[in-house]
């Protein structure tokens, strides 16, 4: 019912009817509070004029049917949400919700409760505490930290992954983002997708992109120069050992600008050949020039699956086939996988046809 009504006066606008039965409308009722004095006044001259019967109404009032309904979503927020209309609340938060309170920030409470309850919910919290930042003044100082909480690998295979990543490349294309904290969300990003499936790195790799290219500062963990081997923090770099805190909660305390995108190497030779062509296409470039390189539209990685992979994989026209040659046989083809190197056919001194591989 709350949505309904909430839907119904956002429709309204100055020239449609704006008290529910269109009597204000026709000069018959005047809002108790709507305007000065003088245009109540002169509204009910009007009316008089007309030969109507002009009555007084607070619930024709604009002001005060805002402020009801806006109660009404506090009091019924405050109370026991159920589990089924828990979500369905939240996704109309921000266009819904969030507009038809007079102070918006009362919802501080119960999203910072949702953002607790972690995934989903608790990305779709993120957005309502996002607009409350940075429309309504709310001081928020850890939300890139409860961000950085959220993402692991359980988001990339989630059903509601979708929406999930489009607030998240929302939330990190705000200039206001510390490069320390880009940084690790790069970092972050790229350590899920060497885990992940091919469509997990897929979707890792757009995100590195589209945040380095950003946030400028954080290029020197691409392109780390010689002078920075030896001394500092970087030292342990080049030793063979990454200081990025994948588990430190707190991007600030991860030392991600310290590190190296070594993963960007483990892209480019993925198994999966369309992975390393995606990475060598979107990571080779130089990401500081934004004339010559453009941000990813993640709405079009987002539906990568193996499914799709395949599709793209079978329906790609080949400029060459590729063949095959097997050399040390004389019919051209091994007869074995495992076994002697004296077969009657090759002779004691063949070699086996797969060396390296041993019949356990």
């Amino acid at each position: 019912i709350l949505l309904n009504i909430t839907d119904a006066l956002a429709g309204f606008d100055d020239e449609a009817l704006a008290s529910w039965c269109g009597a204000s409308e026709v000069g018959i009722l005047v809002a108790t509070n709507d305007g000065t004095k003088r245009q109540r006044k002169r509204l009910r001259q009007d009316g008089a004029a007309g030969g109507k019967d002009v009555v007084r109404g607070k619930w024709s009032s604009r002001k005060l049917r805002q402020r009801a309904v806006s109660d009404a979503w506090i009091e019924f927020l405050k109370s026991h949400v159920p589990a089924d209309c828990y979500r369905s609340l939240l996704t109309r938060l921000h266009n819904t919700i969030i507009p038809a309170l007079i102070n918006p920030l009362l919802l501080s409470d119960f999203l910072t409760h949702a953002l607790n309850r972690g995934g989903m919910d608790g990305m779709l919290a993120l957005n309502g505490i996002f607009i409350l930042v940075t429309q309504h003044g709310l001081e928020y100082p850890k939300f890139y930290q409860r961000l950085y909480g959220l993402l692991t690998g359980d988001v990339f295979l989630s059903k509601h992954r979708v929406r999930f990543f489009q607030l998240a490349d929302i939330f990190l294309a705000s200039p206001m983002v510390p490069a320390y904290t880009a940084a690790a969300f790069a970092k972050k990003f790229a350590r899920l997708g060497i885990r992940g499936s091919p469509a997990t790195a897929i979707i890792a790799i757009a995100f590195v992109h589209n945040i380095i290219r950003r946030h400028p500062s954080c290029v020197q963990i691409l392109n780390r120069p010689e002078s920075m081997r030896a001394g500092g923090g970087s030292a342990k770099v080049w030793q063979g050992m990454d200081v990025y805190d994948e588990q430190e909660e707190d991007p600030a305390e991860s030392r991600a600008l310290e590190s190296s995108m070594w993963e960007i190497s483990v892209f480019r030779n993925h198994s999966d050949c369309t992975v390393a062509q995606f990475a060598r296409t979107m990571l080779e470039k130089d990401m500081t020039n934004k004339v010559k390189t453009a941000e990813v539209d993640i709405s079009e990685v987002l539906g990568t699956s193996y499914a799709s992979l395949f599709d793209k994989e079978i329906k790609r026209r080949m400029k060459s086939v590729p063949t095959t040659v097997y050399a040390g046989t004389r019919s051209g083809v091994p007869q074995r996988l495992f076994g002697a190197a004296d077969d009657a056919d090759d002779g004691p001194d063949a070699p086996a046809p797969f060396p390296g591989f041993v019949l356990a």
